[in-house]
Order: C-alpha cells, then structure tokens, then sequence
C-alpha cells in the first residue's frame, strides 16, 4: 500500500481535525492540506510529487519527535501511522 493510500485510510478513520503523519521508510510523510498546516507551522517547504501535483511534506524519522513537539505547541493534533507492507 502506497505512503498516499494509508494517508488517506489514516484520514478516514482519525477523528476530524487530525495531522495524519504516516511512516514510510525513513520518514514520516503528510499530504495535501495536512502538508500544507505542517510545512507553516515548522516554517519547511512542501513539495509536490506525481503526475497531479500532489503536496506532500516529509519528516525524517529520526526527527519526527521534535516536529511533533512544536505541532502541537502550535495546537495541531496529530495522529501518527505506521506503515503498513
């Protein structure tokens, strides 16, 4: 299942007004409006991947408590996925 797809799946099944941050390798990844409210709240860039464009923001694992940390100090609620093979 793509790093998109849990997204979307982590989307529908977090309570509403959830970052849903989703694991894929090394990082943590977000798309689309959730990407958008993380790369403002930490002061990143966002990047846009695929044929459609689609925004997405990466967190490196390794870092990904810290950036957690300053989300919710900004009131962002987050919801953290694992990946799923």
């Amino acid at each position: 299942m793509s790093a998109l797809d849990q997204w979307k799946r982590g989307k529908a099944e977090a309570p509403q007004g959830y970052i849903v941050l989703v694991r894929d390798g090394d990082r943590y990844v977000t798309f689309c409006m959730d990407a958008l409210q993380c790369a403002g709240a930490l002061g990143k860039r966002y990047t846009r991947t695929g044929a459609d464009g689609t925004i997405t923001f990466g967190i490196p694992s390794d870092d990904v408590y810290k950036h957690l940390s300053e989300l919710l100090q900004c009131g962002k609620k987050v919801a953290l996925a694992d990946e799923v093979r």
